[in-house]
């Protein structure tokens, strides 16, 4: 469910390349985006670099949408774990069209169509962390730890430190372009991500994402932002036997 959304700035038709806060993944938008503190694997791509961290397998995520049979949205993703280097790579290509828009001349007769339409390309990586004094692989000794939580740690004896835990950092290059008629414009823009799991509560995840920093696009004379998006989110998976339940909260 998401409250209702105001606009933070008067000019609100003030940026570009609009389809880049359309989103992807079924899973994603059926919990009203608040998805950065739960992304992992491809998908993280898009939604929070970080969360491809915490991936041991390579992944394949594609998602299309189709709106109000006018506007279509392809997303694929691919994430791998890159074990020379360390870390997890990703790539991902966004391709968004729509329906032909009648050509007219200014007596409004037409003389043809067009479809606007846009691209996004991504190249992303990211790497996990520990936060605290603590290293699970240092002089932990057998049987020492409480492995509780996939991807998280725990030492049996310890004194509470909430800033310690494990933190995931992730990043994604975009190359992004607009069409509209004869006209085009693009621009390079940095995603950015991270996960933090405290070491006390490993089913609790907190992110922070921002998308879309970059440069300005231009449309022959005239410039526009692209969307700048920030966002805070917090995520607890709770396993009750049978059936895991994850509760997300988001604000952007």
């Amino acid at each position: 469910a998401a409250v209702p959304a105001g606009a933070i700035w008067n000019d609100t038709g003030g940026s570009t390349l609009q389809f880049l806060r359309l989103g992807s993944s079924a899973r994603a938008l059926g919990m009203g985006e608040a998805y950065g503190p739960v992304a992992a694997g491809a998908e993280a791509v898009y939604w929070n670099p970080g969360g491809m961290a915490r991936l041991n397998r390579a992944d394949l995520a594609y998602s299309h949408s189709d709106m109000l049979g006018l506007l279509r949205l392809e997303h694929l993703a691919y994430a791998a774990p890159l074990r020379r280097f360390g870390g997890v790579y990703g790539f991902s290509a966004t391709m968004f069209h729509q329906e032909p828009i009648s050509l007219v001349t200014n007596a409004n007769q037409k003389v043809g169509s067009f479809s606007p339409h846009g691209e996004s390309f991504a190249i992303a990586y990211a790497r996990h962390l520990i936060i605290g004094e603590d290293h699970p692989l240092r002089d932990r000794g057998f049987f020492q730890d409480l492995w509780r939580h996939p991807g998280a740690w725990e030492p049996l004896d310890h004194e509470p430190e909430p800033w310690t835990g494990s933190l995931a950092l992730g990043g994604a290059l975009k190359f992004v372009s607009e069409t509209i008629y004869d006209e085009s414009a693009w621009a390079a823009a940095l995603d950015v991500g991270a996960h933090f799991r405290p070491v006390d509560l490993p089913e609790l995840s907190v992110s922070g994402v921002m998308r879309n920093l970059g440069s300005t696009p231009k449309f022959r004379t005239q410039s526009e932002a692209l969307p700048l998006e920030g966002t805070a989110g917090v995520a607890i998976d709770l396993d009750m036997g049978r059936q895991r339940v994850i509760p997300a909260f988001e604000a952007a």
